[in-house]
């Protein structure tokens, strides 16, 4: 989970001696963190050094948070799907989630890593569905289309119905480099929904 990633990263730190960690008494252990549900407590000297080792330590928890984002949006961990989902975004889908109401700590940091996730999600074209026309579909390519007329709303308008894609309609809306991109792209399948996957870009 979320929280244990956290822990993991502070006790780590404590280990190394960084500036983490009180006693409640002499001969007790260090405590660096309480970790709740929906809140936290991080304990650390008050001085640069303790400030410096905390911002580092969830610095790299929202890295981290980010690899929990794209669990969630490929539910490739249902159980932390289905706790965030009956919480956060019951009535939308993850990339639609809002931040909410005293967000806690690890859904604020996962909705940091969603907002990131989404600068690299492309959509692959299966029946094209759900995927609208403005979405990113087309891997490493921003386009503006030049008249769409309101009768196109999805990806699934430029197909013919054996799922080839409607060249003439293509000439008519979209500049010729746009549509060169979009017939390199794997052939549709109508078969299949419409999914996500990571666009590797150099940027």
């Amino acid at each position: 989970m979320c929280v244990e990633g956290l822990s993991s990263i502070l006790k780590r730190a404590e280990s190394q001696e960084v500036a983490f960690g009180i006693k409640i008494a002499r001969s007790a252990p260090k405590i660096s963190d309480l970790l709740f549900a929906d809140d936290s407590i991080l304990f650390c000297r008050s001085n640069i050094q303790g400030c410096n080792a905390i911002k580092e330590a969830l610095d790299q928890y929202q890295n981290i948070s980010g690899q929990q984002a794209w669990r969630i949006q490929t539910n490739k961990s249902p159980l932390l799907t289905q706790l965030f989902q009956a919480k956060y975004f019951p009535r939308t889908s993850f990339l639609d989630s809002s931040l909410g109401h005293s967000p806690s700590y690890v859904w604020h940091s996962i909705h940091w890593g969603k907002s990131l996730l989404k600068t690299g999600l492309c959509k692959r074209i299966g029946n094209g569905a759900n995927t609208s026309i403005l979405d990113r579909w087309i891997p490493n390519h921003r386009f503006i289309p030049s008249q769409i007329p309101i009768s196109l709303v999805h990806v699934s308008d430029l197909l013919l119905p054996n799922g080839d894609w409607n060249i003439p309609l293509l000439q008519t809306h979209f500049q010729q480099d746009t549509i060169n991109d979009i017939l390199s792209l794997p052939p549709p399948d109508l078969s299949q929904p419409d999914s996500y996957f990571w666009q590797h870009s150099p940027s």
